[in-house]
């Protein structure tokens, strides 16, 4: 469960950190600010995404990957190259599904 724990703050850590102004969406359509947006010769999205970094995920990062090696550890998983190449790209794929997951929860406000 220790182990579940980690990955799961591991793989929402981009989401937290990079995708953080989608929380605040609903309310800028709302309110028309959203518009500014809009004028810019850059994508939408990624200018949108960008203006906010949230500092908070990287902590949350940290004790991820202490707590995934904790219980790999304590599991006695074996540490061997495509164990590992395997994690990384489970991780990888956990995060694009919540990147997405947010995403789309975000885009019905339009």
């Amino acid at each position: 469960m220790l182990f579940l724990y980690g990955f799961s703050l591991i793989s929402i850590t981009p989401t937290q950190c990079m995708l953080d102004n989608n929380w605040n969406l609903r309310q800028q359509v709302f309110s028309g600010d959203f518009i500014k947006y809009c004028f810019r010769p850059i994508n939408l999205f990624f200018y949108y995404e960008s203006e906010i970094f949230d500092v908070k995920g990287l902590g949350q990062l940290a004790f991820g990957i202490g707590t995934v090696a904790y219980s790999w550890a304590k599991l006695g998983l074996p540490l061997t190259p495509f164990a590992v190449l395997k994690l990384i790209v489970f991780l990888a794929g956990a995060s694009l599904v919540m990147a997405a997951l947010q995403t789309a929860g975000a885009a019905t406000c339009f």
